[in-house]
């Protein structure tokens, strides 16, 4: 599971992986087949605990193995950073504002951000549209801001801290496209960072609380979280950088694009959400990011 700035910055990431896995097994060969992977997974790598989360027909089973650095082991109560699963919560929320008739998928996103200068997000005559960022098509980079890959894990904190949203813009505005936006595919938390500020203006409210009421109410997430209080942060457990650092909390700065923190047990819950054929925005969520 990705991390909060691409697990291929981390290559020696130690500490933890949630492993999601979907399966219509029979009950004796579901456990042995997940011990048999997890096994495999742990021997080849250097991830010292894991945890497993198996949805099948509505059920949710969680299994947990090794142990961290302080001699402690994974349990349903350990938060884990989710990374870039929280572009698809924020993808409901998208799909949400879509349904409520806020938003057009075609439409350029200055008609939504009325600081941006609209010359900045067209090249060859093609302007960026929701849909360009939500299908990773706008043309737009991994990062626009700390994207160093040589930075250290407190030198990109230290960026992390010194580049709000304010920033985010100011540097947008300043930035070239190289692409023709819809003609390429390129991975961007810059541009789901960029949906979740349109979202946050079109509901006048954070996204913090738009997760909370379109999202969470609906899959049942009681343990996922933007930030953490005191007591969950004892819980948490984050990566290892391979300098053997841990690696910072990157919550604030990608926000929309990479902040939550999760249990295995509430990804679960939202695993079984996307099992619902019947729940719209699942559908919906899943027809938008598809591209259709």
């Amino acid at each position: 599971m990705p991390d909060s700035y691409e697990l291929r910055n981390h290559k020696r990431l130690q500490l933890l992986s949630i492993l999601i896995a979907f399966a219509s097994m029979s009950g004796c060969s579901k456990s042995g087949s997940i011990n048999e992977e997890v096994n495999k997974l742990l021997s080849s790598t250097e991830m010292t605990a894991l945890s497993v989360v198996l949805v099948t027909e509505g059920n949710v089973r969680t299994y947990h193995y090794g142990e961290f650095a302080d001699g402690s082991k994974p349990s349903d109560d350990t938060i884990y950073d989710v990374g870039s699963i929280t572009k698809t919560h924020v993808g409901i929320v998208l799909a949400q504002a879509v349904s409520d008739g806020l938003i057009g998928l075609d439409i350029p996103i200055s008609q939504y951000l009325s600081t941006i200068n609209s010359d900045a997000l067209t090249f060859q005559d093609t302007e960026i549209t929701v849909r360009h960022l939500a299908t990773h098509t706008s043309g737009l980079p991994t990062d626009l801001s700390c994207a160093n890959a040589n930075l250290t894990p407190n030198e990109r904190f230290m960026c992390f801290n010194n580049h709000d949203d304010e920033d985010l813009f100011k540097v947008l505005n300043e930035y070239k496209l190289q692409e023709r936006p819809g003609s390429k595919y390129q991975y961007s938390n810059s541009g789901i960072r960029i949906i979740g500020l349109i979202l946050e203006d079109l509901y006048d409210t954070t996204i913090e609380q738009l997760l909370h009421d379109v999202v969470f109410k609906s899959t049942g997430q009681i343990e996922t979280y933007t930030y953490l209080t005191e007591n969950e942060r004892v819980r948490w457990r984050r990566g290892v950088h391979e300098s053997g650092l841990p690696t910072p909390d990157a919550s604030g700065y990608f926000n929309a694009a990479g902040g939550l923190k999760s249990t295995a047990r509430d990804m679960g819950k939202y695993i079984s959400f996307y099992f619902n054929s019947d729940n719209q925005l699942a559908i919906q969520d899943i027809s938008v990011t598809d591209g259709r």
